[in-house]
């Protein structure tokens, strides 16, 4: 077990998307990836939520620190709700990681089951 898995203890999935690209002006997702991170988690801080574009700055965000680096627009699902990356940054302390903002990804609501 490393030093880091001892501190952080929450499981995380990440997905990825390679090669996504835009088809003839309609984004195209590529191919979806999948893996499991520990992930230490808080809730951002006013100067984080600065750093998010405006329109997300309104939606539930989690301060995320993790091992491995994230990219930006990684999808993650953790305590089964799913948020999108931003702002990933190398964090140097006493113990060397990675920190990233993560903004919830609301629920479509529009798409009512029968």
């Amino acid at each position: 077990m490393s030093l880091f898995q001892t501190f952080f203890t929450d499981k995380i999935e990440v997905t990825t998307y390679i090669d996504s690209k835009y088809v003839k002006g309609v984004w195209t997702k590529g191919l979806e990836t999948k893996k499991t991170l520990d992930a230490f988690v808080h809730p951002c801080s006013g100067k984080d939520l600065l750093s998010l574009p405006e329109g997300e700055r309104v939606k539930q965000t989690l301060k995320i620190y993790t091992d491995k680096k994230l990219k930006d627009s990684d999808i993650i699902c953790i305590r089964e709700e799913k948020y999108k990356i931003y702002n990933v940054e190398n964090w140097v302390g006493s113990l060397p990681c990675f920190h990233s903002v993560g903004v919830k990804i609301e629920k479509d609501k529009s798409k009512r089951e029968a």
